[in-house]
């Protein structure tokens, strides 16, 4: 074994017998720099001193070009290759007033970098901890990492649902895109409205239900001599229709629904309601929009979305959410085959809660041809009767200004809009003129619509 002390001055050293041509040999009181030809290689243990305290070294120069040099404890520290690359094996790695210049790569075996970073400008490098600067384009959302530029994300990324009716470039998740579709169903697809909604479990969890065949004639029967009331509206006729829609009976939220009264009580038997017709399948369920209410002291006027999907009646949950576009449809009335004047009609009885602007809808059109002469609409055409919010005056004549037409055309139509301020508690009218000369009187069908504004 050779040793090479501190105050070596000769520019060729020997090892073992074997000349290695040296660069430089510069010794100092704290360290010892060596440049080592690789193209002389040796094959043994070597000493080497460095103000005083030993750096041991081995390897083989000949064939890889590379060494390591282990402390005085015996534990590796570096590997140097004399091609240029270098790897760090344990400890750490420091730069005492300098730089480490034309470094090209860093190569971690072990270990984390913990939030920092090496960084610098391709010939001087320093440690510093992670910046927005160092990701993808130099931004942070509250501490996330930006993506880069068309990302292709796995698995099942979950991100915040935008508000309904966003229309800027976020990103649209299933709830939104599904939110966005129930409401165009909504629209385009409103079911008949309802007498009355329920607000809380005890509005029906007293009655029994009966599943019926699949849902279809399926019915909620409640006490004997005990009317139905909900919402403070009272169900007095059969035929009117109600929206459970907070049953908690098991399994919860499976009972609820539309439904009609198909029994009224008496002193020996319950009132009986049953799903209603277009309301007692998955196909219907799924597939109507929003059920408008017309009484209520809470619900009045509202309308009701299901949120969730039904694939068996009876036993799917079915949730409802308050939904509103605009205009809430009350109740329309379709007549296909009339040959008379419509007398004053009742449309719409106001609730006491109900006061305010509503809109009437409504055309008609000539089925069918008198033979000697008719007018559609005859001379007072199409007119509506209500009692006006603000002054109490009865209005009884309010006729459309196109309320009538030449009739002797089939397929003539004649259509208009009112909107009217409707007193609480009072009742909307509606009547259509007519006349007809000749045998085969002329027909007509008349469709007209309620909406709350």
């Amino acid at each position: 074994m050779s040793r090479v002390e501190d105050d070596l001055r000769t520019k060729t050293l020997e090892v073992d017998g074997t000349a290695l041509p040296l660069v430089l040999i510069r010794s100092a009181a704290s360290h010892a720099q060596i440049n080592i030809d690789a193209a002389v290689g040796f094959n043994s243990v070597h000493e080497f001193l460095a103000g005083g305290v030993p750096l041991w070294a081995y390897g083989n120069l000949g064939s890889d070009n590379s060494f390591v040099l282990i402390d005085k404890n015996g534990v590796t520290r570096f590997k140097i290759t004399l091609n240029g690359d270098f790897q760090h094996l344990g400890g750490n790695v420091s730069v005492a007033g300098g730089s480490m210049n034309a470094l090209t790569g860093f190569q971690q075996n072990s270990g984390a970098i913990s939030g920092h970073v090496l960084r610098g400008n391709g010939t001087n490098f320093v440690d510093a901890a992670l910046a927005a600067a160092d990701l993808s384009n130099g931004v942070t959302g509250s501490g996330a990492v930006v993506l880069a530029t068309s990302p292709s994300l796995l698995g099942s990324p979950v991100a915040p649902t935008q508000a309904a009716g966003d229309n800027t470039t976020k990103i649209a998740t299933d709830a939104f895109v599904t939110t966005a579709i129930n409401n165009a169903v909504a629209g385009v697809n409103p079911a008949v409205a309802v007498q009355a909604a329920t607000t809380q479990a005890s509005d029906t969890s007293g009655f029994t239900y009966n599943n019926g065949v699949s849902g279809i004639g399926a019915t909620l029967m409640g006490s004997v001599n005990t009317a139905v009331t909900v919402d403070g509206f009272t169900f007095t006729g059969l035929g009117q229709r109600l929206l459970v829609k907070n049953d908690t009976q098991s399994p919860s939220g499976a009972f609820n629904g539309v439904y009609y009264v198909t029994q009224l009580q008496t002193v020996l038997l319950p009132p009986v309601l049953t799903r209603a017709l277009d309301y007692d399948m998955p196909s219907d369920i799924n597939n109507t929009g929003a059920i408008p209410v017309v009484n209520g002291s809470v619900n009045a006027l509202t309308s009701w979305l299901l949120t969730s999907t039904v694939n068996t009646v009876g036993t799917d949950p079915l949730t409802y959410a308050k939904f509103s576009t605009g205009p809430v449809s009350i109740i329309g009335i379709d007549s296909l085959a009339l040959g008379a004047a419509v007398t004053s009609t009742l449309l719409y009885a106001v609730p006491a809660n109900g006061a305010g602007l509503y809109r009437v809808l409504w055309c008609a059109k000539v089925t069918r041809i008198a033979t000697t002469s008719s007018i559609l609409g005859g001379s007072a055409g199409f007119q509506i009767g209500y009692t006006d919010a603000d002054d109490s005056v009865v209005v009884t004549t309010l006729a459309n200004p196109t309320g009538n037409a030449n009739g002797n055309t089939t397929g003539v139509q004649i259509s208009g809009v009112f909107v009217i301020n409707a007193k609480a508690s009072t009742n909307v009218n509606y009547q259509m003129d007519y006349t007809s000369v000749g045998a085969t009187s002329m027909q007509y069908s008349l469709h007209v619509r309620l909406e709350k504004l």
